[in-house]
């Protein structure tokens, strides 16, 4: 339930509703799931927050990222995919979309 540091190696899966922190020196192959997280270390896993995840300088994530968002310090590495969850989509994204959907829409035009 609370805050979790991690700065040794782990295997197997994480989950808090709290912070979680890895460490410089941690190693870590997982799942994560948490309320927020900073990597400072390396991470081979997929993982998804419900506010933010932070990668430091020198932190490595190797796997997706799910969150509401994502930031990379200069000298983070992210090799993976992320998605960035949004309740609700702007209107101008909503008519464009519509418009770009539409057969022979070829995108906007200058």
């Amino acid at each position: 339930e609370g805050p979790v540091r991690i700065y040794g190696v782990f295997e197997g899966a994480i989950e808090t509703a709290s912070t979680l922190i890895i460490g410089r020196a941690a190693k870590v192959v997982a799942s994560i799931v948490a309320h927020e997280g900073g990597v400072a270390g390396t991470v081979v896993g997929n993982i998804t927050a419900l506010d933010r995840v932070e990668i430091y300088e020198g932190g490595k994530v190797y796997g997706d990222v799910d969150a509401a968002s994502l930031r990379i310090d200069d000298g983070g590495i992210f090799s993976g995919q992320s998605t960035m969850r949004n309740g609700d989509l702007d209107d101008f994204l909503l008519e464009n979309r519509e418009r770009l959907d539409s057969p022979g829409a070829d995108g906007p035009s200058n």
